[in-house]
């Protein structure tokens, strides 16, 4: 499996991460689980589950982050029942300005 590559951003930007669960039939659905770990550059990793994300409709979740350091990020999604996926990619973070 590859990483996919999700973009860049500055330390202290809010990302928000949109995540998309359907069946094998293409059907949106919620998972009976979902953990998001979250590897920050300096090893340290977060690791956020369905209770600190919003669902708003059937397989949509959504999860924001606020990253703290400036490097590059790993995220990785699993899910348990249907659909379950395994997913992951990473993103860069600028280093802050030393202003």
């Amino acid at each position: 499996m590859t990483s996919q590559y999700l973009g860049q951003c500055a330390v202290g930007d809010e990302q928000r991460f949109a995540l998309t669960f359907k069946t094998l039939d293409g059907v949106l659905s919620n998972p009976t689980t979902i953990t998001v770990k979250i590897a920050k550059p300096s090893g340290t990793t977060i690791t956020k589950t369905n209770s600190d994300m919003t669902n708003p409709t059937p397989g949509v979740w959504y999860l924001s982050y606020t990253p703290d350091e400036g490097g590059r990020w790993y995220i990785r999604v699993t899910s348990t029942g249907a659909p379950k996926i395994a997913r992951q990619g990473h993103f860069d973070v600028e280093q802050e300005y030393p202003v």
